[in-house]
């Protein structure tokens, strides 16, 4: 039996949505991006302005997200085990290896950079808190990829033929799963390429209580200077640390599956095992 719905609910998100992404609009432009009635868009921006979800400028006569969103956002990072225990241990990161560190979560089939700290070099990749990467297209993606089971991987992204972010997207699906099962054994992911042009990232999972799997730690920089093997080697362990701070007591491996320690676990059907360089990128 299917879940009932408010439909004045999922407008309110819906509002949100395309102000986050398209905003500041005006009440006709988002009307028609709601598809709804000029007067019915009209009650409802009354109603998040009344709740400071919503603001409203006179000048241009146009809505945008209201800072109460803000608000509620940080108290979800903070819910979510995203604000202090990891930011220190991010910055440090972020340090060692001079480049941009992110965290992201698995959120509607997408990646959700929750955490952010930039690098100081002036060429830096540009990922803010809110930008939302596909799974098989960005490296915190394919790391939450790869702790998933095989079932789990089919349902997320059960066509054959993946969608294009740029010129070296990885389209197939047999060929991600392939790669999945590298990522598995070598303790972390990369992409190179592959969601913009001239940008490179690694990445691995961080856990938290009883193993489940919190978001994906992230070092991202221009394609100049990517470092893979200097990056990981300082990314694995600093995702162990967080790990810890979250509450993870698992063994010295990187990836798990159904709360199991990461290992020893045998992730999905196929059974793939952390490899040998995982663990001796953490030591």
């Amino acid at each position: 039996m299917p879940h009932r719905t408010l439909s004045t609910v999922r407008n309110a998100v819906r509002t949100l949505d395309i102000l986050a992404e398209r905003g500041p609009l005006r009440l006709t432009a988002l009307a028609g991006e709601l598809a709804l009635g000029k007067s019915t868009a009209h009650l409802l921006l009354q109603t998040l302005r009344e709740v400071g979800m919503v603001e409203y400028d006179p000048v241009s006569s146009s809505y945008r997200v209201g800072l109460r969103v803000f608000e509620i956002g940080t108290t979800a990072v903070e819910q979510g085990g995203f604000g202090v225990r990891l930011i220190g241990a991010m910055e440090d990161l972020a340090r060692r290896c001079n480049e941009s560190v992110s965290m992201g979560v698995l959120s509607a089939g997408s990646v959700l950079f929750v955490q952010r700290v930039e690098s100081p070099e002036v060429l830096r990749a540009d990922i803010r808190p809110g930008t939302r990467m596909p799974l098989h297209a960005s490296a915190s993606g394919k790391a939450l990829l790869a702790t998933m089971s095989d079932v789990e991987i089919d349902r997320v992204l059960p066509d054959p033929l993946l969608p294009a972010s740029a010129r070296l997207t990885v389209r197939g699906r047999d060929t991600l799963l392939a790669e999945i099962g590298r990522i598995r054994e070598r303790g972390y992911a990369r992409q190179i390429e592959e969601f913009v042009d001239g940008i490179a990232a690694v990445a691995t999972p961080v856990f938290a209580v009883g193993g489940r799997v919190l978001g994906a730690l992230s070092i991202a920089g221009p394609i100049t200077r990517f470092d893979e093997e200097g990056w990981a080697r300082a990314l694995v362990p600093a995702a162990r640390e967080l790990s810890q701070r979250c509450g993870y007591r698992g063994g010295s491996g990187v990836f798990g599956a159904n709360g199991d320690a990461p290992s020893s676990v045998e992730i999905g059907a196929g059974g793939a095992r952390l490899g040998k360089e995982a663990h001796k990128l953490g030591q």
